[in-house]
């Protein structure tokens, strides 16, 4: 354990670990010190001069996010110094010198740290008489990404994200003085496989996405935290959806599972999961329902693969069913693919975001649906047709559970079930670690666990117990 040293914050003492730099000193004592260019995750760039603080016995202030805890140091910030106050106004001042006034159509209006800092911190209006420094907008600079360089404010963030972590470097800051500006390597483009995470990098609108261009306003969304089913990686992410459409996709921070970084395949990549094929309202499942309760409670023998798209929940209530039915067998089906070295800094190599809970709960892993000893009676439970178009599907199977309609062509008995992103519940990541999908979108129908527990009358504490066990 690292070494404790007492400090003070405006006059409140903390003990912090030696070496915490100020501004995550101060973030635990619940005071922001406002900043662009420091991220917990990349090198000190200390250009920005906004977390700029005062230091009991340094002659000048100095930057929060460069000045490390050392024992007895007691520090000033905004809020208890009038001097830092100025600082950071006038800093702020000078930031938006050149800065254009297109608020009114900028994509992050309403998400913006330059917003953000100005109401709180300054409120000046502009001296400047000059006419602004004009660069170049609207200028693409990627597959997903538009490059407005008169809106940048050098943080240099995106810079170091493509230097530290993706290692491609396909961008560097240009020119000298007022004429400074971000820019592409000539004959590049910054298409990596994590190219757009340096959208969600820029505190400002210089990086904004092509894909995602003038969708709406952020303000009339609607925001769900919830976690990529992309990989087994499970990023943690913030989704904004307004009248059934994806607005925007960002990556949520998450120290433990993908810091603030997500592969633009999971960003990109949600409507490969959203509910397409709708079943139609005339459409009756009773039957189908009541032919697999017979087919259980009759002792008939039943094997069922288990989507990875299921939830823990989901996935424990048929493990409860297999061992209160000894006639039925599950099985968790895990689909792999091959990553290249760069998609491997965050990608796990598998198209399927929860098997994890498949080992922790002992249920035995294929990667087909080709069962080798006589399977009886076959349900899958929980597929999608994304699954689909990776496994050989011939012919009909006895029960599918599925929130895709057109997969009607493969069962005999197709029960409706909520899609991944209709559902509460919660995913083990292939690190072990726990996390909770919330609903983006509504369901008239149940989940998989909803429907076992009402038909079976499941232990409702025997269910209690296994997630216990978990910390879920």
């Amino acid at each position: 354990m690292s070494e404790l040293v007492s400090i003070k914050i405006d006059d409140i003492p903390i003990q912090v670990p030696k070496g915490t730099n100020i501004i995550e000193a101060a973030k635990l004592i619940g005071i922001e010190i406002p900043h662009y260019c420091y991220h917990p995750d990349l090198s000190i760039a200390g250009n920005c001069r906004m977390c700029q603080v005062e230091l009991k016995g340094a002659p000048k202030l100095v930057i929060a996010c460069n000045t490390f805890a050392t024992d007895g140091m007691e520090i000033f910030t905004h809020r208890s110094s009038q001097r830092v106050a100025e600082t950071q106004a006038a800093n702020l001042e000078f930031i938006l010198k050149n800065h254009p006034l297109d608020c009114t159509i900028c994509d992050q209006s309403g998400h913006c740290k330059l917003q953000d800092y100005y109401f709180e911190y300054s409120r000046k209006g502009s001296r400047l008489l000059e006419t602004k420094v004009k660069k170049k907008k609207a200028f693409q600079i990627g597959k997903h990404i538009i490059l407005d360089a008169e809106r940048c404010i050098l943080c240099s963030r995106c810079v170091r994200f493509l230097d530290e972590v993706t290692k491609t470097s396909e961008l560097a800051i240009i020119n000298r003085g007022d004429k400074s500006e971000i820019d592409v390597y000539p004959g590049r483009q910054v298409n990596n496989p994590f190219s757009a995470v340096i959208i969600d990098l820029c505190p400002v609108g210089a990086l904004t996405y092509s894909d995602w261009r003038f969708n709406s306003r952020i303000w009339f969304t609607k925001t769900t935290d919830t976690i990529c089913v992309g990989c087994s990686k499970n990023c943690s992410v913030k989704v904004h959806e307004r009248d059934g459409k994806f607005i925007t996709i960002k990556a949520r921070y998450n120290k433990e599972v993908n810091k603030e970084w997500l592969c633009d395949e999971g960003r990109f990549g949600f409507e490969r999961f959203r509910q397409k094929n709708f079943f139609p309202q005339s459409y009756s499942y009773s039957t189908h329902l009541k032919n697999f309760k017979d087919a259980v409670i009759s002792g008939d023998r039943i094997t069922l693969v288990l989507s990875a798209f299921l939830t823990f929940e989901d996935i424990a209530a048929f493990k409860l069913l297999a061992e209160k039915f000894n006639n039925v067998t599950i099985y968790g089906l895990k689909i792999e693919r091959s990553l290249s070295n760069l998609e491997q800094i965050l990608i796990k190599p598998d198209y399927s975001p929860n098997w994890k809970t498949f080992e922790k709960l002992g249920i035995k892993i294929q990667k087909s649906l080709e069962i080798n000893e006589d399977p009886g009676k076959i349900g899958l439970i929980g597929l999608t047709s994304f699954e689909v178009s990776f496994l050989k599907v011939d012919g009909r199977f006895d029960f599918i559970f599925t929130s895709d309609y057109s997969l009607n062509r493969f069962a005999a008995n197709l029960i409706p079930t909520k899609n991944v992103y209709e559902k509460s519940g919660h995913f083990i990541n292939s690190d072990g670690i726990v996390q909770e999908i919330r609903p983006i979108f509504y369901s008239y129908f149940k989940s998989e666990a909803e429907i076992l527990l009402e038909q079976f009358q499941l232990n409702l504490e025997l269910k209690d117990s296994i997630t216990s066990v978990y910390g879920i």
